[in-house]
């Protein structure tokens, strides 16, 4: 996948979620994937650092401008941890 494409992708999928989750200002968007699978890979197979710093980047930037906080979970190596920004 293209850099823009992830971005694209991305984008539409937390608009959706935010739209349909009612999140408010200073709320907190919870985000779990596997970057293997995005590129069509087995779940800790094939993970890119570069895909989940797209994705993320991405998602920070619409979070952002709504004022709406963004925790990530963890793989299985960290055990599964919520990751939240201090």
């Amino acid at each position: 996948m293209k850099e823009k494409d992830i971005q694209r992708a991305t984008s539409q999928i937390v608009e959706d979620v935010l739209e349909k989750a009612n999140l408010k200002q200073g709320d907190i968007f919870v985000l779990g994937l596997s970057s293997s699978e995005v590129i069509g890979g087995q779940i800790g197979k094939e993970s890119s650092q570069e895909i989940g710093e797209i994705i993320v980047k991405t998602i920070l930037d619409i979070l952002g401008k709504k004022g709406i906080h963004l925790a990530v979970q963890g793989c299985e190596h960290v055990n599964r941890a919520l990751v939240v920004e201090r």
